[in-house]
């Protein structure tokens, strides 16, 4: 049996900033042959808020978002994590009901070759204003699935380290709350999201915005933009800001165009909630604020304004959309075409658009 005292007493480290939360999930991973250990806080249903991912930078978060490692839709192991007893431990062999895990895409594509074949799920006892928490030690095939005596040493450690994230999960739920109300304005939606778009924190203005239903809907207890192609452009955002891929510091601008593509859309801005090493765990992961009007009447300053456009990006897109071309626009300002190619790609970047055409079109939909 294990000796639980220093891998629990680490939790509580963590807690009080004493060392990280990755150091913490690290020890006690290794302690089970992991190769990555993860503590993540969810919603009622499952839906990712936050986590601290041991080893994470072998695969990369965009890798394990991008298959879907944290959907209910394609990974059995979030459904079982929802049902697990508080304080109980599961493993794949229990939920699987004798499947092979090769026949299931998520295994055969990403778990497997990333060395997180088998797992064990140790849903804590922690109590929390909305969801529950979980540690999980993933484990390449070779180690074999857990043992009874493993099950029985991680089951062992669960109340001590399920003290220290219930005490760090609440103060990140107070730090969140405090955050979304200190930003709220009349004429500005925040909302605090997780990992999995579920909104943690609303200031009114969004519930306003949300129950209009113009801009953003909630679909099955997540945030959606009401377009569709807002919405499509709305999730890359969020996944680059939510894996540090973000251009422009780390701050995506998104358009949120309204549901019947009649009227002015709106401007999004994501930025991440940073993680902190030890100390509170987030409820959130993103934030996003939406100025509930459009743009002022000073275009090239909504442009800068709205997605941080340098000057000379803002020159290039209100001359195209006056209707010059790159040429006229680089004869005029005295510069080479491929300057104003290179700030033309920029002025996209920031816009979420691919085409020049698609470019315009959205300048004079922001300002008709």
């Amino acid at each position: 049996m294990l000796d639980e005292a220093p891998l629990a007493e680490g939790f509580w480290r963590a807690l009080h900033g004493q060392q990280s939360w990755d150091d913490a999930v690290r020890d006690l991973s290794r302690r089970f042959d992991g190769r990555f250990g993860e503590v993540a806080v969810a919603g009622p249903r499952g839906e990712i808020d936050h986590i601290r991912i041991h080893n994470v930078s072998q695969i990369g978060l965009a890798d394990v978002l991008s298959h879907g490692v944290y959907s209910p839709v394609t990974n059995p192991r979030i459904g079982a994590a929802v049902t697990a007893p508080v304080g109980g431990v599961v493993a794949d062999a229990d939920f699987l009901m004798g499947r092979d895990p090769a026949t299931i895409e998520l295994y055969r594509k990403f778990l497997i070759p990333t060395g997180a074949s088998e797992v064990m799920i140790a849903k804590l006892p922690a109590r929390l204003p909305s969801g529950f928490a979980v540690f999980t030690v993933s484990r390449p095939q070779s180690r074999g699935a857990a043992s009874r005596d493993e099950r029985a040493a991680l089951a062992a450690l669960l109340p001590g380290i399920g003290g220290a994230v219930e005490m760090a999960a609440r103060f990140g739920t107070m730090e969140t709350d405090a955050l979304v109300a200190a930003m709220a304005r009349d004429d500005t939606a925040t909302l605090a999201l997780g990992l999995s778009r579920r909104p943690v924190a609303l200031s009114a203005a969004a519930e306003e915005m949300l129950a209009r239903g113009r801009h953003l809907v909630r679909r099955h207890h997540r945030i959606h933009a009401a377009s569709r192609h807002s919405d499509m452009v709305l999730a890359r955002a969020l996944d680059d800001v939510l894996t540090g891929c973000a251009l422009h510091r780390g701050v995506r601008r998104v358009v949120l165009r309204p549901a019947d593509e009649d009227g002015p859309p709106l401007v999004a801005v994501l930025s991440p909630v940073p993680a902190r090493g030890g100390g509170v765990l987030s409820a959130a992961s993103v934030l996003m604020t939406i100025q509930g009007r459009p743009l002022g009447d000073d275009h090239a300053a909504a442009l800068r304004d709205g997605f941080d456009m340098t000057r000379a990006e803002t020159a290039v897109v209100m001359g195209l959309a006056a209707g010059l071309d790159l040429q006229t626009i680089a004869r005029d300002r005295g510069v080479s075409y491929e300057t104003i190619r290179a700030q033309l790609r920029a002025a996209m970047a920031k816009t979420a658009t691919s085409r020049q055409s698609e470019l315009v079109a959205l300048v004079s939909a922001l300002f008709r």
